[in-house]
């Protein structure tokens, strides 16, 4: 008997049982669909668990400027002195320059 009528007797014997070479190749498709899915569903929940964390806990490194009421009282009177001007001269309708010095802005 040669190899070429073993594989069909072997083939055909599997038709008959009722299992095809195809039907194993969906059944495996299917396994791996599924692997992947549960893969990609577990990172996607990891991944959110993680971006809550951090969304969640400030770094040690960070430390919030404190700053005096008396700087921030005279922070607060400029800003509010510099957007009042600065509406004046928008309402004149002429042209004009608004120029903010790099200490008025790192003190804002």
């Amino acid at each position: 008997m040669s190899a070429s009528d073993r594989s069909r007797i072997e083939s055909g014997d599997a038709l008959r049982k009722g299992r095809s070479n195809a039907g194993g190749t969906r059944r495996s498709m299917r396994v791996w669909l599924r692997r992947i899915a549960l893969v990609s569903a577990s990172a996607s929940v990891l991944a959110i668990i993680v971006l809550w964390m951090l969304v969640q806990r400030k770094p040690a490194w960070y430390r919030p400027v404190v700053l005096d009421e008396a700087v921030l009282r005279e922070v607060r009177r400029d800003t509010a002195t510099v957007a009042d001007e600065f509406g004046d001269r928008l309402v004149a309708g002429v042209p004009f320059e608004l120029v903010l010095t790099d200490t008025q802005l790192t003190a804002w």
